[in-house]
């Protein structure tokens, strides 16, 4: 197929005008498209090795940077015109920012408000970035194609960093999970999976827009791309993929009808040269951990029920998560709250229940945002996306443009995909998944803006411009207060490791933010200075610190422990007893707040409690001794006939 542009349904949206050769730097900083492209070839890669999380905050701040300098350079030096919007696309920013309001309001009745200040602030900020893609694509649309082909660049580097893990060949050392892997820049194996599912529209647009050389590149992007969700094992990025391409291969069957038999023969060609290289893969590691791995989860797609671990622990968290709905229909528990909620629901079947783990999402972002925000919250944030691709749709049945057509289903085929994962896994928590959806939506609607016939307005509302630089400039205060907790959060981490009780006192006391007070585990830093009290026997300080901890997070299981060891240690046996009551609660198989309590209630002189407590346990000879003493304790007192057991 020839290279050719994608060509404009009205003449208000000009392509930028040809460069002359002392005017070059020029026009490369005009294009807004050229802007686009900076941000999607670096933020994808960036990573920090000082933080908890290695690859969320970081990019925060460079898209807070990013989307500051692009709103001074364009909106307040440049003063880029203000289109007039068709209603639906209207409707869209209304839906996303009634969202922001509802869940401002939930906040204020949360467990911990704190946490709400990023969820809401980064909505606001996706708001502003699908204004912005949204804009450039109205007055830029046929290099949407440039744009493309960036991201296409983006896909190979992530497929080559996820596949040189998988084969233990890392070129650069990338954070991550190292018994999970590959990652690739990702930090998470699920999220490397459904990161280059959602990247997958632009590249099939450019293998069918682009010239030879890029069909060539985007043909070797989409085998990178089928080999990268297939190592990362993850049936969420498979199900993703196969809505995409489903959902793209029904519309242009409906909606390009003379060119129904090339897609019908492109489609299959695709699907059996991508089928043979998964083939090839699985057959070279048959009877090897990928092949039995993939062979298993593949087997629980078609029979649901058959899956014991992961896939029956969604539905436990899920049944969890409905009831927690269930009790707060309105508002929900608040923005990011689920964590802090759900505990509260019990633990059975749970990889909680032994204490090991806390809970940190429910693996669904439909119920995660109904808990979170209530029902009116769900219909609200759905709502926008609902309207989103009714627009595409919209441009699909009037463009006379068929590159146009295309352009609109490949995007809506992603936001399908996008939608399946969610069902899943957790694709809004990552600041690259957002962009990649945002490019998705903004050119959506762009495409859907040119159809009309509405001429630009000069001076865009300054009541605007003012709103979405203060919303931009409180998004880089909390993405540098939640380095600065991330970053000392596991500095006090590696001191408590090295006994410097001192240090960690210091770390935390540097670290503590009243905007963020949990990391992305949701532990708060005051728990790592209660202890380094408690070490240093300044036990009101570490009971001041521990009681803190707790008012973040009511529900954890390690602060009611470490809170009862504390009490503990300066003789308040009735109060450690509760707090480690209080913490097998939330997780009962936590064997050390068991062996706590048990030694709790030995020295309260409740010694039949401390020998119930001692049978949950697993005997052996250190217990058994401890079991035989609490015993004799027992026995003596009933021979001098006290009744107190």
């Amino acid at each position: 197929m020839a290279k050719h542009k994608i060509s404009l349904d009205t003449p208000s949206a000009k392509a930028l005008p040809k460069k002359n050769k002392g005017q070059e730097t020029y026009f490369i900083w005009k294009s807004m498209t050229n802007w686009l492209i900076l941000l999607v070839t670096i933020l994808p890669v960036l990573f920090s090795w000082q933080s908890t999380d290695p690859v969320v905050t970081i990019r925060y701040i460079f898209l807070g940077w990013f989307i500051l300098l692009f709103v001074l350079y364009f909106f307040v030096l440049q003063k880029q015109p203000q289109h007039r919007f068709l209603r639906p696309v209207k409707f869209v920013f209304a839906f996303g920012v009634c969202y922001a309001l509802w869940s401002a309001v939930s906040m204020l009745f949360s467990i911990n408000i704190a946490i709400g200040y990023y969820e809401v602030a980064r909505h606001l900020l996706n708001i502003i970035l699908l204004f912005l893609v949204m804009l450039t694509v109205v007055q830029e649309e046929p290099q949407v194609l440039k744009l493309c082909k960036a991201l296409v660049i983006a896909s190979v580097i992530q497929s080559a960093a996820g596949i040189l893990q998988y084969h233990n060949a890392d070129i650069i050392a990338i954070p991550g999970a190292e018994n999970a892997r590959p990652y690739g820049f990702m930090g998470n194996r699920n999220l490397f999976g459904s990161a280059q599912a959602f990247i997958l529209p632009f590249v099939l647009f450019v293998l069918y827009s682009a010239g030879r050389l890029w069909k060539y590149t985007s043909f070797v992007a989409v085998i990178g791309v089928a080999v990268s969700v297939l190592i990362s094992q993850s049936r969420s990025a498979w199900l993703a993929a196969i809505a995409l391409l489903l959902f793209s291969f029904i519309l242009m069957i409906l909606f390009l009808q003379k060119h129904r038999k090339v897609w019908i023969t492109a489609s299959l060609f695709g699907l059996i040269i991508i089928l043979t290289v998964v083939s090839l893969l699985s057959i070279s590691d048959k009877g090897g951990p990928l092949f039995k791995v993939v062979k298993a989860k593949a087997f629980t797609l078609i029979q649901p029920g058959s899956d014991s671990s992961s896939g029956q622990l969604r539905f436990i968290i899920w049944e969890k998560t409905l009831r927690l709905i269930q009790d707060h229909p309105v508002l929900g528990a608040g923005p990011g709250n689920w964590t802090l909620a759900i505990p509260a629901y019990g633990s059975q079947g749970t990889m909680w229940a032994e204490g090991l783990v806390v809970p940190t999402r429910p693996h669904n972002v439909y119920l995660q945002v109904a808990s979170e925000t209530g029902l009116p919250g769900a219909m609200l944030y759905f709502g926008m996306w609902l309207y989103i691709i009714t627009t595409g749709l919209a441009t699909v049945r009037r463009s006379q443009s068929e590159q146009v057509r295309v352009l609109s289903i490949l995007m809506l085929a992603g936001l399908a995909a996008f939608a399946t994962d969610s069902l899943f896994s957790f694709p809004t928590e990552r600041i690259e998944h957002s962009l990649y959806i945002m490019i998705m939506g903004g050119v959506v609607l762009g495409l859907h803006s040119n159809l009309s016939k509405q001429d630009p307005q000069r001076s865009p509302n300054k009541w605007l411009r003012v709103c979405a630089l203060a919303i931009i400039l409180f998004n880089l205060f909390l993405g540098y207060e939640k380095y600065k907790f991330e970053k000392h959060m596991k500095l006090a981490r590696s001191y408590r490791k090295e006994n410097q009780h001192i240090n960690v006192i210091d770390e935390v006391e540097a670290g503590k933010s009243r905007f963020v007070t949990l990391d992305p585990k949701s532990e708060p830093l005051e728990m790592h200075s209660s202890i380094a009290y408690r070490s240093l026997k300044n036990y009101e300080m570490a009971l001041r610190e521990i009681y803190t901890a707790k008012s973040y997070h009511p529900n954890s299981t390690r602060i009611y422990t470490t809170m009862g060891v504390i009490h503990s240690d300066v003789k308040q046996y009735d109060k450690a007893i509760n707090s480690y009551q209080q913490a097998l609660k939330f997780a009962p198989g936590y064997k050390i707040a068991i062996k706590n309590l048990a030694v709790a209630y030995y020295h309260s002189g409740n010694y039949s409690e401390c020998i119930e407590t001692l049978k949950k346990l697993s005997i052996d000879s250190a217990i058994e001794e401890f079991m035989k003493k609490a015993k004799l304790h027992m026995e003596a007192k009933l021979n001098n006939g006290d009744t107190k057991r």
